[in-house]
């Protein structure tokens, strides 16, 4: 590591998801300085120095960062340390989202009205704050409808509604992930949905990939699974890719990470939700670069030094996925697979198991509680998707269950 170049770079995050940030920075020759709230997290075995704390606590990161001269700090795959690291960030004059503009990304409402004020086509919605009854708005609406907490997040309590039954059944429990109780009711979009992602650098935005996702059936909207490229046509791409940079700017993102939510309805664009920060299910950490060659976690680390991030608009040669899998609901498990064997023999980027033995799998109603997942690459979408069933059926068969 060059005495002269080396940085010190703060990741507010220990968890697994954070691992690809950690290993970014320190490919780009820089030190992690690595914030984790719980002991057992993975990303302190890799930090080159690290600090245990409560959960938004910055005082006590402030102290560590300018201790280890921090000269930067990242975003990462997580919605709830948004403000933490802003406001973080702000005390050290370091580049990120100010916090002013946090509610834009992790209020929904207030997203939703921002973008409306910027002509950004997105879905009608109206806040629901528990004061009066919900019928109002939901006719005004109409059926279906989706129902979601204000601040939830990997699709905790998003739920389509196709009648007054069913949003009496769901609005409770959008309430319970919600922070403050509060509810959107929003109009139900149609058609294909993708993702965006891509950084700001300076107020420009620069998209690296488009994504198309897998989702399991309603009334839940489970993601399970994501495909570089989306097959759409070019025009389509430039489409989402467009909106997604307006978007972006709207909402006032300078510098940064953003994973955008689209759907394309009647061949039309259309925002679902904006986030300020890399994507999660391993996307950026794990399928973009494989399949496109780009490297969007070490573009964040430039941007967190102030310095332009390396960007080329390349075709994919591969198309890569990552696709989750679920096991019977209410079974425990006996054993699990070898899941490692099954990595090296069918050349896996990486395959896991979110669940060991002895536990019971829950029924799944968010992301929080799929089962699995594989990641790979093929030359075309047919062998990615004989590749992805033939992996994922052996995996399945290797667990024993009661």
């Amino acid at each position: 590591m060059s005495a002269v170049s080396a940085k010190s770079i703060l990741v507010i995050g220990a968890a697994e998801s954070c691992l690809g940030m950690i290993k970014a920075i320190q490919r780009k020759g820089h030190e992690a300085l690595v914030v984790g709230t719980s002991s057992d997290q993975p990303g302190f075995g890799l930090a080159n120095a690290s600090l245990l704390c409560n959960d938004g606590d910055i005082e006590k990161v402030v102290e560590f960062a300018i201790h280890h001269q921090a000269a930067g700090i990242v975003p990462t795959p997580v919605d709830r340390t948004l403000a933490w690291q802003a406001e973080v960030a702000k005390r050290l004059n370091l580049i990120f989202i100010p916090p002013e503009r946090i509610p834009n990304f992790r209020h929904k409402y207030t997203q939703k009205q921002a973008l409306k004020r910027a002509g950004i086509p997105c879905a009608e919605g109206y806040l629901w704050q528990g004061s009066k009854a919900w019928e109002y708005e939901a006719e005004k609406l109409g059926y279906p409808l989706v129902c979601k907490p204000i601040d939830g997040y990997a699709s905790r309590g998003v739920c389509k509604c196709d009648n007054k039954a069913d949003l009496e059944k769901f609005i409770t429990e959008a309430r319970a992930f919600s922070s403050d109780g509060s509810v959107i009711l929003e109009e139900f979009m149609e058609g294909k949905e993708f993702n965006a992602e891509g950084v700001c650098f300076q107020g420009r935005p620069y998209v690296y990939a488009l994504v198309e996702k897998i989702s399991d059936p309603f009334p839940y909207t489970v993601e399970m699974g994501h495909i570089i490229p989306p097959a759409i046509s070019e025009e389509d791409k430039a489409q989402l890719g467009n909106l997604a940079s307006k978007a972006a700017r709207a909402l006032g993102l300078e510098n940064g990470a953003f994973n955008i939510e689209l759907k394309l309805e009647k061949g039309e664009a259309r925002i679902v939700e904006v986030n300020g920060r890399l994507a999660g299910d391993f996307i950026i950490s794990h399928l973009l670069k494989p399949s496109t060659g780009l490297d969007m976690e070490e573009a964040v680390v430039d941007i967190a030094l102030g310095r332009e991030p390396v960007f080329e608009h390349n075709k994919p040669d591969n198309c890569g996925i990552v696709r989750f899998f679920n096991l019977p609901a209410g079974k425990r498990i006996i054993k699990v697979p070898d899941l490692e064997a099954t990595i090296r023999q069918r050349n896996l980027i990486w395959a896991k198991s979110f669940y060991a033995v002895g536990d019971l799998v829950p029924a799944v109603t968010h992301m929080g509680q799929r089962s699995g997942f594989v990641i790979l690459v093929a030359q075309n979408r047919e062998a990615m998707f004989r590749a992805t069933d033939d992996a994922i059926r052996e995996i399945v068969a290797g667990f024993e269950l009661a």
